[in-house]
C-alpha cells in the first residue's frame, strides 16, 4: 500500500523556494533566452508569426520538447484571452496586436511569458494536492486534525476559537483551504522576515 502523505509534507512541496526553483527559475531562463529584439511588427500576419515562434521557444526551453504551430498560437490566444483589459480596450488578442504595432511586442512576449509560468504554478499545486484520495475521508480528516494540533495557534484567536468549536470531521472537505492558507501566513511571514531581518555578515 502506497504511502499516505501529511499534512506537513503537502505544505513543504507548496513552499514558494521550490516552487520559484522548479517553475518560476525555469521559465524566467526561457524568456531571457529568447533572442528576438523586435519591438513591433507590421501586420497581422508578422504578430501571429512572432508569438507562435516566441511560444514554440519557451515551451522548448522549459519543457525540452518541440510545440507545433496549432497548438502554440493556440496557447498563446488562451493566455492572451484570459488578460483582463482595461476600460476602453480591444479583444486582449486585438489589444496585444495593437501593442504590437505600436511598438510593444516586448511586453505581449512578457505577458505570454507569466502566463505559462501561471499555467505551470497551477498544475504543479495541483498535482500536490492530487496525491491526496478524494475519496478517502479518513485522510483529509487526519489533515484537519493534524493542522488544528499543530498550527491553529497561527490563526487570529477570532478564527482559532470558531475553528475550535468544529470537529475535523466537519472540516475534512475544507483540507485543501486551510494548507493554502498556512501556507500564505508561514511563507508570508518569513517573506516579512526575511526583508527586515538584519543583514547577513560578510566574511572578512
Amino acid at each position: 500500500m502506497a504511502k499516505k502523505p501529511t499534512l506537513d509534507e503537502i505544505i513543504e512541496m507548496l513552499d514558494p523556494t521550490i516552487i520559484n526553483e522548479k517553475v518560476q527559475q525555469p521559465h524566467a531562463e526561457a524568456r531571457a533566452s529568447h533572442e528576438s529584439k523586435k519591438i513591433k511588427v507590421k501586420d497581422y500576419k508578422e504578430f501571429l508569426d512572432e508569438v507562435t515562434k516566441y511560444v514554440q521557444h519557451h515551451h522548448k526551453k522549459v519543457y525540452g520538447t518541440d510545440i507545433d504551430k496549432e497548438r502554440a498560437y493556440h496557447l498563446a490566444h488562451r493566455i492572451l484571452s484570459s488578460i483582463r483589459k482595461e476600460e476602453g480596450g480591444f479583444g486582449s488578442v486585438g489589444q496585444a496586436y495593437s501593442d504590437s504595432l505600436s511598438g510593444k511586442l516586448q511586453d505581449v512576449f512578457n505577458a505570454i511569458h507569466k502566463g505559462m509560468e501561471g499555467e505551470q504554478i497551477e498544475a504543479y499545486n495541483l498535482h500536490v494536492f492530487s496525491q491526496v484520495d478524494p475519496l478517502d475521508f479518513d485522510l483529509a480528516t487526519g489533515m484537519v486534525q493534524q493542522y488544528m494540533d499543530k498550527y491553529a495557534s497561527l490563526l487570529p484567536p477570532g478564527v482559532a476559537k470558531k475553528l475550535k468549536k468544529k470537529k475535523p470531521e466537519e472540516l475534512a472537505n475544507q483540507w485543501q483551504e486551510l494548507a493554502k492558507a498556512h501556507v500564505g501566513v508561514v511563507y508570508g511571514h518569513r517573506a516579512v522576515v526575511k526583508k527586515y531581518g538584519a543583514p547577513e555578515k560578510k566574511e572578512a
